[in-house]
């Protein structure tokens, strides 16, 4: 999803892969907060679960490079 955002030559389409991008990122982020509040097992699992939280914090931090504000992106192609 991310290349095809990249890649993408038209800016008048780059508002939505930014918001699927953002949009599964929420999901995710929905389903391991309701998987550590409701589903943990043991302390092993609820180690993993807090590493996955980091991340995706990981992930969304360097999504930041890709997704720059809407006001420089220019495409010469």
């Amino acid at each position: 999803m991310l290349y095809q955002h990249l890649s993408q030559t038209d800016n008048r389409h780059l508002p939505l892969g930014e918001a699927l991008i953002t949009q599964r990122i929420a999901d995710i982020r929905k389903r391991a907060d309701y998987y550590l509040k409701n589903d943990i097992a043991s302390e092993e699992d609820k180690t993993l679960a807090l590493k996955e939280r980091v991340t995706l914090q990981l992930i969304e931090a360097r999504l930041l490079f890709f997704l720059p504000p809407r006001d420089d992106i220019t495409l010469s192609i």
